[in-house]
């Protein structure tokens, strides 16, 4: 046989290795994603038919359902999760291992116990039963990461704030890998929120620099404000300009964290320090900081002198569409300051002698292009006559709280009395 013949040879018995290698990985393949495919499917399955459960059926009902069908693991789950409403555990407890016994342990039987654990105590349980949820695929992460997050939370709540903040980071490993974004998200916060709990107990304890530590991993998960304000108060007193820069974020991100007098006041002395030392760069920085704090406060805080409320009283008024008048709480609106009011928003507390209603309203552009400077406006809220039948014999006031933010706090604007 020459050379070219057994080149030939060779050749064709290499491609046919080959061939036969990139065939064997792809059946693998295919038969990998194959039973991950059904493996959510089952999971989603499992809890549409769990949902599919009437939220009207009776326990009863459902344990007559159950004997019907005794291999149906959801409807134990069901029957656990009405006893977990009623509060009563131990019944729920024990339909839930019900259900993992009939499911033969399945991933959605596991997580329904687990997350019962997590909320009720049983933490323990709750760890080992979301290691054994078996499958690495979107739902089963979204799984171990709800089940952790419950387990944070509970540990939270009873104020272990470090071993919460292990279990949010188990949550957090699994939420990275999962769909749903909102949850993540949640989580992330979560975690993120768990490390200034942790640097709060150390600054109690007078450990700053761990609590410096923490503030900055809380930080670096998630553009934390609280944790961001939290180091520049710390910085304050260590390195004015560090500290600066923290206030300055938090600022930008959520205005209302800060206390604007100790900003101002940190402005103040960084502007009096760039002028002895003739720092020109520094002056214009500091300058601008604190002309931009200025504008801030403007634009977002309302101050009780902004507003004036007048001539408090009750009216009747009838709309197009009802027989009968209703009751509205009538008064005069006025803008004090000297740029116009985009957004109000009220919370309006009638009160006579021990009983106070609440009354909610929003003013906005659509109605009113701007509240301008020195505008006087006549509104009306809407309120509960049944209550004014009731206290129709006592003096009625009304405090007004008002904010041009729906984060903003409130502002007491005015107490007046209400002439009915």
């Amino acid at each position: 046989m020459n050379n070219k013949k057994i080149n030939t040879l060779l050749r064709d018995f290499s491609i046919t290795i080959i061939i036969s290698i990139i065939l064997a990985i792809s059946c693998a393949l295919i038969f990998e994603l194959e039973l991950l495919f059904r493996c959510e499917k089952k999971v989603n399955f499992e809890e549409l038919k769990l949902k599919n459960l009437s939220k009207f059926y009776t326990i009863s009902q459902l344990e007559k359902l159950a004997k019907q069908n005794p291999q149906n693991s959801v409807i134990y789950i069901k029957i656990a999760n009405i006893y977990t409403s009623l509060k009563e555990y131990t019944n729920a407890q024990k339909f839930y291992e019900k259900a993992l016994v009939v499911s033969k342990r399945s991933n959605f039987s596991l997580y329904s116990y687990a997350l019962f654990c997590a909320k009720y105590g049983l933490l323990n349980n709750a760890t080992s039963l979301a290691e054994e949820i078996s499958a690495n695929n979107s739902k089963t992460f979204e799984f171990r990461a709800e089940i952790y997050e419950a387990i944070a939370d509970s540990l939270d709540n009873l104020g272990y704030f470090e071993g919460a903040n292990k279990s949010y980071q188990i949550a957090y490993k699994y939420a990275k890998n999962i769909d749903d974004k909102k949850l993540a998200n949640q989580i992330r916060e979560k975690y993120a929120l768990s490390y200034t709990k942790l640097a709060d107990e150390k600054i109690n304890s007078n450990k700053i620099e761990d609590a410096i530590l923490d503030l900055k991993n809380s930080i670096e998960i998630y553009s934390n404000p609280v944790a961001k304000y939290k180091l520049a108060l710390i910085y304050k007193d260590i390195d004015k300009k560090t500290s600066e820069r923290y206030f300055s974020q938090t600022l930008r991100q959520n205005p209302y964290l800060v206390n604007p007098e100790i900003y101002n006041n940190l402005l103040n002395k960084l502007y009096n320090e760039a002028n002895l030392k003739g720092s020109d760069k520094d002056i214009d920085y500091y300058s601008n900081q604190l002309k931009k704090l200025n504008k801030k406060l403007k634009s977002a805080y309302l101050y009780k002198n902004d507003i004036s409320i007048t001539s408090s009283k009750i009216i009747k008024k009838k709309k197009f569409y009802s027989k009968e008048a209703n009751n509205y709480l009538n008064f005069n609106l006025k803008n004090n300051t000297d740029s116009p009011i985009k957004e109000l928003y009220f919370e309006i507390q009638v009160i006579s002698g021990t009983k106070t209603h609440k009354i909610e309203k929003k003013l906005t552009t659509k109605l009113n292009p701007y509240l301008k400077q020195q505008d006087i406006l006549n509104l009306d809220a809407y309120i509960d006559g049944m209550f004014l039948k009731n206290n129709l014999n006592n003096n009625i006031y009304a405090k007004y709280y008002c904010k041009k933010d729906k984060k903003a706090p409130w502002t007491l604007i005015a107490i007046q009395k209400v002439d009915i």
